[in-house]
């Protein structure tokens, strides 16, 4: 696959959307979304719940999740940041 670029007439509006329930499940859909994020760089993913949780079992569906110490690494760097 070729990776599509970036240039001035690259358009959001007319990139592929997946909605977040198709993607937790269907491999179908699923693997349509990996390949357009592959080719395009980005993805639109719609109706994704703002939990952590959510985000996780996404994420879980590419593959196996390892616990890191980036995230403790950043906040010790850059500290607590308040969300507005």
């Amino acid at each position: 696959m070729t990776p599509q670029l970036w240039r001035g007439e690259f358009d959001v509006a007319v990139r592929e959307r997946f909605k977040a329930e198709d993607l937790l499940h269907s491999d179908v859909i699923l693997r349509q979304w990996l390949r357009a994020t592959k080719r395009d760089g980005l993805s639109i993913v719609e109706g994704l719940a703002d939990t952590v949780e959510t985000g996780k079992a996404i994420a879980e569906r590419v593959g196996q999740l390892r616990k890191t110490n980036s995230c403790r690494a950043a906040r010790e760097h850059f500290g607590s940041v308040p969300l507005p």
